[in-house]
């Protein structure tokens, strides 16, 4: 599992997000999760829509393009909802509802690997 440290500018978004870059890991997503901790997400590659069927919480989905730079947000899709494909985006990042409040379309994400441990 890789994991990472996401961050805007000087602003820490996440601590713990993991990256699912296979077919398997991006269709399980989050689906039968319970919750998201604080802190915690999954970053989808490739993608450009999302679901949340099978999710029983809200999440934020910042839709990014090659650059990492955020293109859209959806900000609290709760369950059971599509969110169609966004044009340009490479990627998804899905966050704790609220988490993506202070991240705004234009901002450019960097994402740090932290080694478990």
């Amino acid at each position: 599992m890789r994991l990472y440290r996401v961050y805007a500018g000087d602003r820490t978004i996440a601590e713990r997000v993991v990256l699912a870059d296979r077919f398997v890991s991006r269709l399980k997503g989050l689906m039968f999760r319970r919750s998201l901790e604080e802190g915690e997400g999954i970053w989808l590659i490739p993608a450009n829509g999302i679901h949340t069927h099978w999710m029983r919480f809200a999440i934020d989905a910042l839709f990014l393009d090659g650059g990492h730079t955020v293109v859209y947000i959806a900000r609290a899709v709760p369950p059971w909802r599509i969110v169609p494909p966004v044009r340009g985006t490479k990627s998804v990042l899905e966050l704790k509802a609220g988490t993506g409040r202070e991240v705004e379309a234009g901002d450019r994400l960097v994402f740090e690997a932290v080694l478990e441990g």
